[in-house]
């Protein structure tokens, strides 16, 4: 589309150049037959055109869409032009009009212009083009009474002065059409609305143009060419009388213009304050911008519109002031309540911008920027047409800028699923007249924001260069992100100590809770591995519980005392501890795999307790390959952060402890029948995932029925106290050992396949058929033990299963026992 229409406006200048060129060339002929006396009164009138034309002066622009229109300006010498036309006909006024046309044009327009030339050549085609129909229109006025000789004023004064209308009407409509369609043809915009709204004020200037050139007219048929030489005075003194007036204007328009400068920097900057609590990117407001009026250009807005829009794409989100933090950024869905409280911001942005006294309607836009095409927006459910135009661009832009960056709630989607989404939702939120104009040229918009910058480029003097102001308009970026990012990183803390105290309501789960720790401190300080220690109950040492980042896996399972190390240091001194060389801490780290052995080359660390009413909870040390010192800032924030930290982990450590509590057998210490569903189910899920051999045990034991019998039930409790320790002392760390009911244990044992478990078993038997207990005066009693074992995968895939094989396989091992019993019983009686 924007080839096509760069197109089409190449073909229109270059039929308005070769148009202007054919018409001045053609009266050079006609101007080589003219007497000497004739060439030499239009060589003076020549003269006097170049001198008015290098003083030009430039039409104002009053276009709301910031247009360059050098193409146009006022200059003396449109008077005597005009006179050319009744007094000498046509080829002498086309050829000093391309003449005033050039000069005029090059002379208000700045040196370092790159179309200088190319707009000066359009401009003088252009008054060829218009002094040509006006010569053929004002001519038709004087009838046949033409002079004898070219410079004859002889016709009536009365035709000449309707031949003057005539001709300076249509100079005015036929230039000022040229000009407006080649402005509107460039823009994509309304021939119409660009003619209306910036140059039919100027046709005003005709009348003292005529009335200067019939006045000239007149003294020269009454008096002759003196007459011209007597007024030339009283010409030269109107036109710079008429240029000090528009100096003046010019003047008080360029400090009306910098105030309004100055008014939308202040709103701007404003309105990125407000904004840099919302945790969006900074280029969010100018993009919303910058799509808007690029798309406004295509909608045929009014001076008040647009300007509206470019006001209210700064200050749409100005009411989120009345929105708390902890809605503006939370990273899942709003609560009705939570999305209740977000939609008020379009009122009290409302409010807020009514206070200021826009000259156009800001405050429509800001109110209905969420209202939807069909109804289902809010605040007053408008649909349709109802919507005001800026609020319904707005909208889209909005929601095209949303779905391409990253938000707190989601992840940025591609430009091609903006797009499918935008015509989804196209005649339902959207206006489907604006969606297909937007996704039309959305690569014209795009590449509008690539190049965009936060300053505009001021125009260059002879004294600068491109790249000096490019540095001053980079230095100034970089001085508005920074005030940008303080009051984002203001709010940020906040919203990153209220997440992380919120979070922790959410799990009691203590991997979890260390978990959300780490995470959250990301939002604080930076770091690249985090390893947590937890005291241990009996005190003096520590262990890493969580570890997380590049070379984790060293400081797994990791145990320290108090005072050794740096972090050992912490936990005995409850202080941080920070900005040194991380070595320090790491006494005792003995890796293999090279991978792990990435902590060598930490570069700095901060370690800060855990501390609860006195009490050290445990460590968290942060480590980083990076040299930068942490300042107080971090300092502050950590040390704010920390008291969270500390009762999130007593609270989670409290919950873990009466978790343990509910899974133990009081008896042996083992673990209750519960807890082997929970760890039996768990254990099996994760070696099916993994593909990895386990093992389970069913133990019962035999001759305990005579111990109760023979010596009491508190002899058969204190006998399975001991025994319970002694089997779990026999199996490994990782085995997992509980009290099945009565005089049952059972055990998991992971990466052990049936054989290995054989050997286990023979391990068990011979430790508990060794142990004595001693029940009276040196007297002691000893039991056996039955054990059978069920693999998975070999005997069964289900918790279930493996308990029945396995209690099948003890029964009968128990058997067994009984027999071999009695067999030895039967030999010591014989």
């Amino acid at each position: 589309m924007v080839a096509v229409q760069q197109q089409k406006l190449f073909i229109y200048q270059t039929l308005i150049l070769l148009a202007g060129a054919a018409l001045w060339l053609a009266g050079l002929p006609k101007l080589a037959a003219l007497p000497l006396r004739t060439l030499s009164e239009l060589l003076l009138l020549g003269l006097v055109v170049a001198l008015a034309s290098l003083r030009s002066i430039p039409i104002p622009s009053i276009s709301f869409k910031f247009i360059n229109r050098q193409d146009t300006c006022v200059t003396a010498s449109d008077a005597i032009i005009l006179l050319l036309v009744v007094a000498y006909g046509n080829a002498p006024a086309i050829l000093l009009a391309g003449v005033d046309g050039f000069l005029g044009s090059r002379s208000s327009i700045p040196d370092n212009h790159p179309q200088r030339r190319m707009i000066s050549l359009r401009s003088a085609a252009t008054m060829c083009i218009s002094v040509a129909l006006a010569a053929l229109v004002g001519r038709l006025f004087l009838h046949s009474a033409q002079p004898v000789e070219p410079g004859e004023c002889a016709h009536p004064l009365s035709q000449v002065m309707l031949a003057l209308i005539a001709a300076a009407a249509t100079h005015f409509l036929v230039n000022s059409s040229l000009v407006a369609s080649f402005v509107a043809l460039k823009n994509g915009g309304s021939f119409f609305r660009e003619w209306t709204g910036n140059y039919l004020w100027m046709g005003a200037s005709c009348f003292p143009t005529v009335l200067v050139a019939g006045t000239i007219y007149f003294g020269i048929s009454r008096i002759g060419w003196a007459t011209w030489l007597l007024s030339l005075p009283i010409i030269l003194a109107g036109y710079f009388s008429v240029r000090l007036y528009h100096g003046k204007l010019e003047e008080k328009d360029a400090l009306a213009r910098e105030i309004a400068a100055i008014h939308l920097r202040s709103i701007e900057a404003l309105s990125r304050a407000v904004v840099a609590r919302d945790q969006v990117a900074h280029g969010h407001i100018k993009r919303v911008q910058t799509y808007a009026l690029g798309l406004a250009r295509y909608c045929n807005l009014t001076e008040s519109e647009f300007e509206a829009l470019r006001a209210g794409a700064l200050l749409f989100d100005v009411g989120k002031l009345a929105v708390p933090d902890y809605i503006l950024n939370k990273p899942g869905r709003l609560t009705p309540a939570e999305y209740e409280r977000m939609k008020i911001h379009t009122l009290v942005g409302e409010e807020i911008v009514s206070t200021i006294s826009f000259p156009y309607p800001v405050a429509p836009i800001v109110r209905h920027h969420h209202e939807c095409w069909d109804g289902s927006g809010y605040p007053d459910g408008l649909r349709a047409e109802q919507i005001p135009i800026g609020a319904r661009i707005l909208s889209l832009v909005i929601c095209y800028d949303v779905l391409t960056n990253d938000q707190p709630y989601q992840k940025r989607h591609s430009r091609e699923e903006a797009v499918e989404l935008l015509r989804a939702e196209s005649g339902t939120r959207h206006d489907p007249h604006l969606v297909s104009l937007f996704i039309e040229h959305l690569s014209e918009f795009e590449l509008e924001v690539a190049v965009e910058t936060l300053t505009a480029v001021p125009e260059l003097s002879n004294s600068q260069s491109f790249r000096t102001v490019k540095k001053e308009a980079q230095a100034a970026s970089r001085q508005e992100e920074t005030y940008l990012e303080r009051i984002g990183s203001a709010h940020r803390e906040f919203n990153t100590l209220y997440r992380l105290a919120q979070s922790f309501v959410s799990s009691l789960d203590l991997d979890t809770t260390l978990g959300i720790i780490s995470e959250q401190l990301h939002h604080l300080v930076f770091f690249d591995t985090c390893v947590i220690y937890l005291t241990a109950p009996e005190g003096g040492t520590a262990a890493a519980r969580y570890v997380d980042g590049p070379g984790s896996r060293a400081f797994e399972n990791r145990r320290i005392a108090f005072d050794e190390g740096l972090t050992g240091w912490v936990l005995a001194n409850q202080e941080h501890f920070y900005n040194t060389d991380p070595a320090l801490d790491f006494d005792g780290l003995n890796t293999v795999n090279a991978e792990d052995q990435c902590y060598q080359d930490f570069r700095n660390l901060y370690v800060f307790p855990l501390i609860r009413e006195g009490e050290t909870l445990g460590a968290v040390a942060l480590y980083s390959f990076s040299p930068e010192l942490y300042t107080p800032d971090h300092v502050r924030l950590i040390e704010m952060a920390t008291p969270i930290a500390s009762e999130a982990v007593n609270n989670a450590l409290r919950y873990a402890r009466r978790e343990e509590e509910t899974l133990t057998d009081d008896l042996t210490g083992l673990g209750n029948s519960r807890a082997i569903d929970v760890q039996g189910q768990k254990e099996l899920e994760r070696c099916t995932q993994e593909g990895r051999t386990l093992t389970i045990l069913m133990m019962d034991l035999d001759r305990f029925k005579q111990v109760n019998d023979t010596w009491g039930h508190r002899a058969g409790s204190r006998m399975l106290s001991e025994l319970g320790p002694l089997i779990a002392r026999t199996l490994r760390r990782a085995d997992f050992v509980a009290r099945y009911g009565g005089d049952e244990f059972f055990a998991l044992l992971p990466d052990t396949d049936y054989e290995q478990a054989r050997r286990v078993i023979d391990r068990i038997e011979a430790d508990v058929n060794a142990h004595r207990m001693e029940v009276t005066d040196g007297q002691t009693v000893s039991v056996g033990i039955s054990i059978g074992a069920a693999q998975l995968g070999r005997d069964g895939n289900t918790l279930e299963e493996l308990i029945a094989r396995a209690d099948q396989e003890m029964y009968a091992t128990k058997a067994r026992h009984k027999q071999q019993s009695q067999g030895s019983a039967i030999i010591a009686a014989s």
